[in-house]
């Protein structure tokens, strides 16, 4: 008893104490710089020797990376009794911890583990069935294994055993996309987890994971950054966290930009071709791609007239314009809805009832207290009727919002279907490069369309991506606000949402110009 309530009060120390009584911590090599490895040298290099990750522009831009994290560990918690919580950030401290309370056979989280420079803090060390044995439960808050989560789980799983620890299963605790969740203040962690046994893929994994590690190693204690490697995966998704140490030499219209372009940009690199107005006519390259080279070198834009009209002869007024903002949270945070399901809380409609006729605006906005769906249905099925084109840009989502919450709400369900052949994809004739302009850098978004077709954009506005949007709403529904600051959140919310849909009313009507001026 008394150990326990020392091993607590240290950690209370460790947590509470002012920064400058901390011990210092040694530089280790932990699991996070092995992620970081497993994504790019550089990326490693970084991290280990100047712990740049937290101090770039990018990440600091991005705070509500999880704002369920909290959540998703108490549920985790609660499927396993008289389990221990490790809350120090030190390794050492974090290991002489672990060491103490493994003797007490109970489920640790964030256990720790060192071996002379070797981290790894694993998510859940369990007691197995097996004497003398334990189990790596490794918490996802997603709901498929990636395949770094092998790796990840090896590295794990070596260093455990390098302490001595005997491994014997190695799971992953991933989050049951098809669990339905009614009440979403009473949720089942039984049901909400899935915990899948992933042990032989992860012991395959261990000999590469050890090459892999023996690599790491040298790049860490290298002077100076290894080569550069520039690849596609840097900006796919645009989020590393140390493009501007790599990328910075690279201007706009770099190799990287080119649309459909999977290896090809390594093997110019092999050539040290950086630019796509450098790319030789020699090279095979795709009709999209030969589109965009030739708009980088003309500084034109490329139109083919009769697929456009085409595209747009399809059109019937009244013309609604209609763009969805919704949230997909790993723990459901309103009733009848699933994990990562979108559940739209943000409509912004336009409409256009004849040709140069007045533009109108709609709009609803959750007040986050209430279910959304009921009446964004209510209030659209007032708005649009069956007759007329509804645009959208990716009309998919749309459908699909609609289609589940009429599965909700049958009652609206003629309606959708009186309405479902109306719809009209906006970004069509932009993905088939019936229109392109070198402007747009490859890409076929709604926000590199938007600002080369009438030099408006969405700079000017507090949030100005579907991401930013989501993040926001959720901080207003789970964080303690104050009014004022709920109303300036809904306030900028509204702002974005009805520029998305402006905007696809100005595209329209500066491509409908262009075709009229070829007729």
């Amino acid at each position: 008893m008394f150990s326990k309530l020392l091993h607590t009060f240290e950690n209370f120390i460790l947590k509470f104490l002012p920064f400058y009584f901390y011990p210092k911590k040694s530089k280790v090599f932990t699991l996070s710089k092995f992620r970081a490895g497993l994504k790019c040298d550089s990326l490693l290099w970084y991290y280990y020797n100047h712990n740049k990750i937290y101090k770039t522009k990018e990440y600091k831009q991005n705070p509500y990376r999880n704002p369920q994290f909290d959540q998703l560990i108490f549920y985790a918690q609660s499927l396993f009794k008289d389990a221990i919580s490790i809350q120090t950030t030190y390794p050492e401290k974090s290991a002489k911890i672990t060491s103490d309370m493994l003797t007490h056979k109970k489920p640790i989280f964030n256990a720790g583990v060192l071996y002379n420079d070797l981290f790894s803090k694993n998510g859940i060390l369990v007691p197995s069935a097996n004497k003398d044995k334990w189990d790596i439960i490794e918490i996802k808050h997603t709901n498929t294994v990636k395949k770094d989560s092998f790796m990840e789980l090896a590295y794990q799983v070596y260093v455990a055993e390098l302490c001595g620890l005997k491994i014997q299963k190695c799971y992953v605790l991933l989050i049951n996309s098809d669990y339905y969740c009614n009440n979403s203040m009473d949720i089942e962690p039984s049901k909400f987890f899935i915990k899948q046994d992933i042990t032989e893929s992860v012991r395959t994994s261990i000999p590469f994971m050890k090459t892999k590690l023996e690599h790491f190693k040298k790049v860490i204690h290298a002077q100076n950054p290894l080569k550069k490697s520039l690849n596609h995966s840097c900006k796919t998704p645009k989020s590393c966290t140390i493009n501007s140490f790599c990328w910075g030499e690279l201007q706009e219209g770099n190799i990287f930009e080119l649309r459909e372009s999977n290896y090809l940009p390594q093997v110019l690199l092999q050539s040290d071709i950086k630019y796509i107005t450098d790319i030789p006519d020699n090279v095979e390259l795709s009709p999209k791609q030969k589109i965009q080279i030739s708009c980088s070198k003309t500084q034109k834009p490329y139109f083919h007239i009769q697929n456009l009209k085409k595209t747009f002869s399809r059109l019937k007024y009244p013309y609604y314009f209609l763009d969805f903002e919704t949230i997909n949270p790993p723990i459901p945070v309103f009733n009848h809805s699933k994990p990562f399901q979108h559940i739209p809380f943000l409509f912004s409609l336009h409409i256009e009832r004849e040709i140069n006729g007045n533009i109108e605006h709609y709009e609803y906005i959750n007040d986050g207290e209430t279910e959304p769906r009921e009446k964004i249905l209510l209030l659209l099925k007032e708005l649009i009727q069956a007759n007329g084109s509804i645009i959208c840009y990716n009309d998919v989502f749309e459908k699909k919002c609609i289609r589940e919450a009429t599965q909700l709400f049958p009652e609206y369900q003629d309606w959708f279907n009186s309405i479902v052949n109306n719809f009209f994809d906006l970004s069509i004739p932009f993905r088939n490069f019936d229109y392109y302009h070198p402007g747009q850098r490859g890409s076929a978004s709604l926000k590199s369309v938007f600002p080369v077709l009438t030099e408006l954009n969405y700079n000017h506005l507090n949030i100005n991506n579907g991401l930013a949007a989501n993040q926001e709403f959720l901080k207003m529904k789970l964080s303690k606000l104050s009014k004022q600051e709920k109303e300036k959140i809904k306030t900028n919310l509204l702002e974005y949402c009805k520029l998305d849909t402006y905007a696809m009313v100005m595209i329209v009507q500066k491509l409908k110009d262009l075709v009229d001026l070829h007729k």
